[in-house]
């Protein structure tokens, strides 16, 4: 990738974050990314585009107002007999290049073997990387809505918004519950009786959050999971970084951007989408500044949000072993996974009517409801649902200042 283009690519992702920035500024209760699909950016395959890309995807598809996101290159939509529509420009997708060479011999090895060194053998190494771009195109920049109707509204339905809730009509997420349940994260997660939510690293690494009756919403339980989540992965055994700060300083500041996008990324993919916290609201204009006056320093903060929603990513996928079969059935038939519907009916699992009666309280949609009856043949009536407000006079608010403990 020569200088100009380097340059127009951070231009581009620059002035996309500065804008987000802004909206948010205007009105910081609002969520980082837009809540009107699920998921998270990948290619017609169902390949997810991984770290800073998708990120930046993510970006352009609130730039753009994007319903689904689903991306490609050109040669891609060549092989559906796709065409790209007029006076549509694509997005440039980047990724790095490495070359190690040994200082002493100068002899070059992979990258792969590089990264599987310790930190005193990596001493050794010079790495020079060098950041690359292909193009690709969001799927309604191209005639395919239009040359397969049926295909496109089954693309939709993947990624629309459903919510499952609890016995007390608030959001719910299995896979982190479990996670919590089994304490299957990088360090022990803590759920108890008080009003503060804070990761530290003092004595043996450690996340509290306040119980989940606790909190307004459900969602604002899991978004602080994840944002508490997100720090905990700077711990030197994993990403590394600099936790050694000082409260309201420029490196605390940096810490808590990284934390609260982390968040954003790996919410979406959950069908939660995290605002800015309350305590975070005042870093907005010195985000700002920083991003503006640098733009470099925006990519710097995107590499280590990658790394960090990657990591989020991997550990939640692993919990789907550690579900009941009746969490499995619930989630799938409330978000319509036919997939899953047809792989638990395949083990001969017979839902309860309990369950039943769940899936017709919470699902949102038809679709929810046609894929239990094609898959099990079983009819459910939507019930209506019932709201998160009726719960909420029985919340008090949650002091999350302070989110790292030094």
């Amino acid at each position: 990738m020569d200088s100009r283009s380097f340059d127009e690519t951070i231009r581009q992702y620059t002035l996309m974050m500065v804008n987000k920035i802004r909206q948010v500024g205007f009105d910081w209760e609002q969520p980082w990314f837009n809540p009107g699909y699920a998921g998270v950016p990948q290619n017609l395959s169902g390949r997810h585009y991984q770290g800073i890309n998708s990120i930046l995807l993510t970006m352009e598809m609130e730039n753009k107002g994007y319903e689904t996101p689903v991306f490609m290159t050109a040669a891609q939509a060549s092989m559906e007999h796709v065409r790209i529509l007029k006076n549509e420009d694509p997005l440039d997708v980047v990724y790095w290049t490495h070359e190690v060479h040994e200082l002493k011999t100068g002899k070059s090895i992979a990258y792969e073997d590089f990264e599987k060194l310790d930190k005193a053998e990596k001493l050794a190494y010079q790495v020079t990387s060098e950041m690359k771009a292909h193009r690709v195109y969001n799927i309604q920049q191209t005639d395919f809505p239009k040359i397969q109707p049926e295909l496109w509204k089954n693309i939709k339905n993947k990624f629309t918004v459903r919510e499952l809730m609890d016995e007390e009509g608030m959001y719910r997420s299995p896979l982190l519950d479990v996670m919590i349940k089994e304490q299957k994260w990088i360090c022990p997660i803590i759920t108890e009786m008080q009003d503060k939510a804070f990761y530290t690293q003092k004595g043996n690494p450690l996340i509290v959050i306040p119980e989940k009756g606790q909190f307004n919403k459900g969602e604002d339980f899991y978004a602080t999971l994840l944002h508490e989540m997100a720090h905990s992965t700077g711990s030197p055994n994993y990403l590394s970084r600099n936790m050694d700060l000082v409260f309201g300083s420029k490196e605390y500041a940096r810490e808590e951007l990284i934390a609260e996008l982390t968040s954003a990324i790996s919410g979406k993919e959950l069908g939660i989408f995290p605002n800015v916290r309350v305590e975070n609201a005042v870093y907005l204009k010195n985000w700002l500044v920083d991003i503006t006056d640098n733009p470099e320093y925006l990519f710097s903060i995107l590499a280590e949000v990658g790394k960090a929603s990657l990591m989020i990513k991997g550990r939640i996928a692993e919990m789907n072993q550690y579900l009941t079969k009746e969490d499995r059935f619930i989630s799938a038939a409330i978000q319509g996974n036919r997939q899953e519907l047809s792989d638990l009916k395949k083990a001969d699992y017979v839902p309860s009517m309990r369950e039943i009666d769940m899936v017709s309280k919470y699902a949102k949609d038809f679709e929810s409801v046609k894929a239990v009856k094609d898959v099990y043949n079983i009819d459910i009536s939507l019930s209506c649902i019932k709201s998160e407000n009726q719960v909420n006079d029985k919340h008090h608010n949650i002091n999350r200042d302070n989110g790292i403990e030094l």
